[in-house]
């Protein structure tokens, strides 16, 4: 059950740190260049596109859950 926004993203940034076709550098590379453009949306005075906001989210949050997913596990 997804609840709203919220829940698309989850859903999506799931979906995207399970697909083993992106590597982490291209999950860095596509969040790097998400940042650049929102930068320049910033300097150029501009409205900021809500699916730039959604795509930046989406991939901080994949790449979360990568970072979790690979972590060892320590607990004895």
């Amino acid at each position: 059950m997804h609840d709203g926004i919220t829940g698309d993203v989850a859903h999506f940034a799931c979906a995207v740190a399970l697909d083993e076709a992106y590597t982490d550098h291209d999950l860095r590379r596509a969040q790097r260049l998400v940042e650049q453009e929102l930068q320049d949306i910033r300097r150029l005075r501009q409205p900021i596109p809500i699916d730039v906001i959604y795509a930046r989210r989406i991939l901080m949050a994949a790449r979360h859950l990568r970072a979790i997913r690979d972590e060892p596990d320590t607990a004895y």
